[in-house]
């Protein structure tokens, strides 16, 4: 799925990817406990990862002065902490999130969510380095356990960037819209139907109590009580409440608060197999196509590799490519125009490419609500 080795001979470019930790060996967060432990494990292995590309890559015929970072999911989360956060100043020029900026968690939240893990584990606050003789496979089974006992936070992940005064002193889309990445051209978006990756039809449909508290956790008390009929209780709002609130409307914002201080290309991927039960746009769905893996979508959503997809691949890989390389997604073929918050242009990736501003925009506008309102 992540072999860049097509992306790389399209574009004559370097496609550098790297491993960082994971789960509880990335994103438990002690600090609270303990200041001896840092917190942002897995961030700190990327800023380390873009360091050694900045010393090394000019010997693999690269410019270290136009680096362009790239992720999907938790990588696009990442690229959102990585503009925010002080150690990776000046180690990228350009970035491109796909279908992650949603927000990090909170100093409280960061600190409750590990002192619930190493309940689990049998582990006081104060002897943290017991941690040590824990098993990696203990460990994952904690994180397991954990889920499990917290599944009534439906929309919270419990392992992943913090706020911390070392790390990440400020919430990304807060410092984005303060100007901490600015200069940093950006190319964001989402799919469609971002949601049904992860549900089926016989999913669990939540309570309404569960309901309004996982919208309340994302959106804060008043503004859940004002948009709450968008989701009335079923499991194609949940789908929903995913798609806009984990992703859409995170990217919309991070998309408006840069444009402030820097070029910005929205787009939303369309495209979907035609066949049931793979006929949407769901999450990750656009990887192969990024990546000119088309293998990788027939075994994903068993769909046809026809010459449209081909195209379609070639096309986003072209903008990708071109970038990285200017800053500029616009090619030969397609001619991307920037985003600006007064009309929102968004490119619509799909058998069509077309330009659509605005998309949603009755939706955007509850979701965004207008000073005063």
């Amino acid at each position: 799925m992540y072999d860049g080795s097509k992306l790389a001979a399209q574009g004559e470019v370097i496609v550098v990817t790297l491993n960082y930790r994971l789960g509880p060996f990335g994103f438990l967060h002690l600090s609270s406990f303990d200041e001896a432990y840092s917190d942002n494990l897995g961030l700190l292995d990327q800023a380390a990862a873009l360091k050694w590309v900045r010393e090394n890559i000019s010997a693999f015929g690269g410019d270290p002065d136009n680096v362009t970072v790239f992720g999907e999911s938790a990588g696009g989360m990442s690229i959102a902490a990585l503009l925010a956060m002080p150690a990776a100043k000046g180690l990228f020029q350009k970035a491109i999130m796909e279908s992650g900026a949603s927000r990090t968690m909170t100093k409280e939240q960061a600190a409750s969510t590990s002192a619930a893990f190493l309940q689990v584990l049998g582990i006081n606050e104060g002897q943290l380095d017991k941690l040590h003789t824990v098993s990696a496979e203990d460990l994952l089974k904690a994180a397991d356990q954990l889920r499990i006992a917290e599944k009534e936070n439906i929309f919270q992940l419990f392992f992943q960037p913090a706020l911390d005064p070392k790390t990440l002193p400020e919430e990304p889309e807060k410092a984005i819209a303060e100007g901490a990445a600015s200069g940093i051209p950006l190319l964001i978006g989402t799919t469609r139907d971002e949601g049904y990756l992860f549900f089926t039809p016989d999913s669990d449909v939540h309570s309404q109590e569960t309901l309004d508290a996982a919208l309340e956790y994302l959106l804060g008390k008043p503004l859940a009580e004002k948009v709450a009929d968008l989701y009335p209780r079923s499991l194609e709002s949940q789908i929903h409440m995913m798609t806009d609130l984990l992703f859409w409307r995170p990217a919309v914002a991070y998309a408006s608060a840069q444009s402030h201080y820097a070029p910005v290309w929205m787009y939303r991927f369309d495209w979907h197999p035609k066949k049931p039960p793979y006929n949407k746009a769901f999450h990750a769905l656009e990887l192969p196509f990024v990546f000119g893996n088309l293998d990788g979508l027939e075994r994903m959503a068993k769909a046809e590799i026809t010459d449209e997809v081909k195209q379609l691949s070639h096309t986003i890989q072209s903008a990708w490519i071109t970038f990285a390389k200017t800053g500029n997604p616009s090619t030969e073929a397609v001619n991307w125009p920037a985003y600006h918050e007064e009309t929102r242009e968004t490119l619509i990736l799909d058998s069509e490419i077309t330009i659509e501003n605005d998309p949603e925009s009755e939706k955007r506008q509850k979701l965004f609500p207008s000073k005063g309102e």
